[in-house]
């Protein structure tokens, strides 16, 4: 999965990260109102990635030198450079190839085969919930529903100080916490 910057032009210095998905990348929806995006890979897996952390750009050099000949070379982004220093561990029986490691970026990863076709499915950012189906046969009307991450949990003190917070964490301390800033 490319990163891009948007600026006013496209340049080869655009390109601010890689996030290396061992299968391939068929399909990306960022998810609204969160900082992840929903991927399917070659492997029809549903992936989710963490967008708090992209944007390696810092670590290599710049600018970027666009190849004029065959056996030209850039710098790879680290984290993606580290994926593909390790081989990848296929299943017994997969059908698919994969090059590599999944980036330390990918933070939840399905079983193969959930998604037929290469529509990225909908994910819920507050549930954390997973909608998928297969839009190619309408024959097969059926969809599947997975919990990948922990739902946002909100906590609520009187005088409407709230706090909201991922399940596993310290809900006494993130309500002190917003409730010491709120005076």
């Amino acid at each position: 999965m490319i990163v891009v910057k948007l600026n006013e032009q496209l340049s080869p210095n655009s390109v601010v990260d890689v996030i290396w998905i061992p299968a391939g990348a068929m399909s990306v929806r960022v998810m609204p109102r969160g900082d992840m995006a929903v991927v399917v890979d070659g492997a029809g897996r549903v992936l989710l990635v963490d967008l708090r952390r992209i944007d390696e750009s810092s670590k290599v050099d710049q600018p970027v030198i666009p190849c004029t000949t065959e056996g030209c070379t850039d710098e790879l982004f680290p984290s993606a450079a580290a994926s593909l220093s390790r081989r990848a561990q296929l299943p017994p029986g997969a059908g698919w190839t994969e090059v590599g490691v999944d980036d330390p970026r990918i933070i939840w990863k399905s079983d193969p085969h959930l998604v037929h076709g290469t529509l990225a499915p909908l994910v819920d950012p507050d549930t954390g919930i997973v909608f998928t189906g297969d839009v190619n046969d309408a024959s097969q009307a059926e969809i599947n529903t997975i919990a990948a991450t922990d739902p946002r949990v909100r906590f609520c003190q009187a005088l409407d100080v709230c706090s909201t917070i991922a399940a596993g964490t310290s809900a006494s301390e993130s309500v002190s916490k917003s409730s010491s800033t709120k005076k």
